[in-house]
Order: structure tokens, then sequence, then C-alpha cells
């Protein structure tokens, strides 16, 4: 689901370290896996759906309890379907990861230009 504050709340965007261009996304748990900034939250890039397919299908974890047979099928066409398909985008560099208790992964300008 999308979230969408209240107006009479703190800013969701500086309390998270986020503009709003960017993704974030949440396993089944709660916990962050994901927080995509620009250039990589761009629609047209696979990123965003790549990390929905991680955070919703691999089990980072372990095996998961909220994990239904329907959501086990959808994961298993997803799987099979991303096989078939040939991406040409450049992969983004994993070299920044952020151990704050939750592990994850922060994709955007900060991380291109450590490497440009």
């Amino acid at each position: 689901p999308v979230y969408q504050q209240e107006e009479n709340q703190t800013d969701v965007w500086t309390l998270l370290n986020g503009s709003k261009d960017d993704f974030l996304i949440y396993d089944r748990c709660g916990r962050l896996v994901y927080h995509l900034g620009l250039p990589f939250s761009f629609l047209t890039f696979p990123y965003v759906e790549e990390a929905i397919k991680i955070a919703y299908c691999e089990k980072k974890c372990g095996n998961c309890s909220l994990t239904t047979l329907k959501d086990e099928d959808f994961c298993k066409r997803v799987s099979l379907a991303t096989v078939d398909k040939t991406v040409e985008t450049p992969s983004p560099h994993y070299h920044h990861e952020h151990h704050h208790n939750h592990g994850h992964q922060h994709l955007g300008s900060s991380e291109l230009s450590e490497n440009q």
C-alpha cells in the first residue's frame, strides 16, 4: 500500500531520510528492505519493480508464516517470467549498504557521486 500521512503528522520523508521521489519498500513484517532514490526510482528503469519482487518473494529471513499458497504461486509465475525476459539496463552498484538493524539497501544520488 501507499502511505499517505495526515496533515498534522511529522513529515515522514524527514523521519526516514528520504525525498519526494524516493521509494521505500518494506517486507511483510514491516522491515525496510530497499530505499531507492533518484535515478533508481525512475519507473522506466527496472529497479523499483525488482525491489518489490525481492521484498515480496524472496525469503530473506527464512520461512515466513505470513506467506500464503497464493503468494507462493504468484512468486513462482514472476520467477518464470523473469527468466524469459532479458533486461539490458545497467545494474546499480551496491557498494553502500546501511546496517541499522534492518539491513536495507539505499540507492540514490549519493552513491552515484561516490562511484563516478
